[in-house]
């Protein structure tokens, strides 16, 4: 038995086991929760960014503070773009490069006209109400998931419940550590695929899991995942 197999063994033995202390419904809420807020987030947040700047004071305020704020703006990022190739870049700064690059905002400070200004000013006033839209999808779905997964708890840590909760928090828990064995398995594969001699190659080769278990059913995912 290699190391990858002690990972393995160990990654879906603690998830059983969270999953048999939390029961039933937090181990289901915690493996499906965020999934739903991001999901969520990502396809109504265009809705929301729209009600927002027609029903509230949000754009407007957004608004003033970038048009108050502009010259500065433009001029961090157009130092940040010329500077990008020899400093490191953190998370703002790629952000704020990607809005650049999107609406090109450099050349339109050059030409230093009104409309153009308004223009990328409703640009970055757009983004940040789209930011501030996805965040409010996501917080209030995981606030309403959380509530309503705390009620169910309550009713499933009855007495004649409690054995269900147990049980199926036992299954979730086994059924998320077999999906981050899988993936942790799935994020390797191109590391032993640039050093096949490696010690991770090493390791791959010795496990009994993935040579006894996993080298089938781990093929067909990954067929089935690239074909999508």
């Amino acid at each position: 038995m290699s190391y990858i197999d002690a990972i393995i063994i160990a990654t879906i033995v603690t998830s059983t086991a969270i999953g048999y202390k939390k029961g039933l419904i937090k181990t289901l809420l915690s493996l499906t929760s965020y999934m739903a807020a991001i999901v969520l987030s990502k396809l109504y947040y265009i809705k929301l960014s729209q009600w927002l700047k027609n029903n509230t004071n949000i754009f407007s305020g957004i608004e003033v503070f970038v048009y108050n704020n502009f010259e500065a703006m433009v001029s961090s990022w157009i130092s940040t773009e010329y500077e990008a190739a020899t400093t490191p870049i953190k998370i703002w700064d790629t952000i704020m490069i990607n809005l650049l690059e999107n609406t090109n905002i450099e050349a339109y400070a050059l030409q230093a006209t009104e409309a153009v200004k308004n223009q990328v000013i409703t640009a970055i006033t757009t983004f940040f109400l789209n930011i501030i839209a996805m965040l409010l999808i996501f917080i209030v779905v995981r606030v309403s998931i959380i509530f309503i997964g705390r009620l169910l708890d309550l009713a499933f840590d009855l007495p004649p419940l409690r054995p269900i909760n147990k049980i199926g928090g036992i299954m979730v828990g086994l059924i998320r550590g077999l999906i981050i064995a899988f993936l942790f398995l799935f994020i390797i594969v191109p590391l032993v695929m640039r050093n096949p001699t490696g010690t991770i190659a090493y390791g791959i080769e010795e496990s009994l899991i993935i040579n006894k278990f996993y080298n089938n059913w781990f093929d067909f995912l990954l067929k089935w995942i690239l074909s999508l």
